[in-house]
């Protein structure tokens, strides 16, 4: 009659065990108007920070398109001055114009892919944007000491 006892006992006790400890359900909690009041601070840096972006993206674009334009400007400007020294500085300035119209392809692509970025892209986007575009000058300053 022990045993019986004792195996009843150890039934009821693996079984207050088992009910104790499954698995409770998650009740959905509602969050404290603190976290709420984070949450939309939060919200509202962001979004002031992408615009800023946008705005500082903005004006580098407009900068950068007027740099592109000035150079290809005076770049016209020097083929006149090689045209006026003869047929050898002329076939010589097409010579350099062809390594500066590669240069000037290759800004511009970086200069569209700065157009078309994103928030969070646009730095390095622009490094290599701007990088493009001082390799761009370089030549072109190499090209105008000779024809100045």
């Amino acid at each position: 009659m022990k045993s019986h006892f004792y195996k009843a006992g150890l039934m009821l006790s693996l079984i207050v065990l088992f009910v104790g400890c499954g698995k409770k359900e998650n009740e959905p909690t509602t969050p404290s108007p603190e976290m709420e009041n984070a949450k939309k601070e939060v919200g509202e840096a962001v979004t002031a920070a992408k615009t800023l972006i946008d705005s500082k993206k903005d004006e580098v674009v407009k900068a950068m398109q007027a740099n592109l334009d000035q150079l290809q400007t005076q770049m016209t400007d020097l083929q006149a001055k090689a045209k006026e020294k003869g047929e050898q500085a002329m076939a010589e300035f097409e010579k350099q114009k062809a390594q500066f119209d590669v240069k000037l392809t290759e800004a511009k692509a970086q200069f569209t892919k700065l157009k078309d970025s994103g928030a969070d892209a646009w730095k390095g986007v622009q490094e290599a944007a701007q990088a493009a575009y001082d390799e761009l000058e370089k030549t072109y300053n190499e090209i105008a000491a000779k024809y100045k």
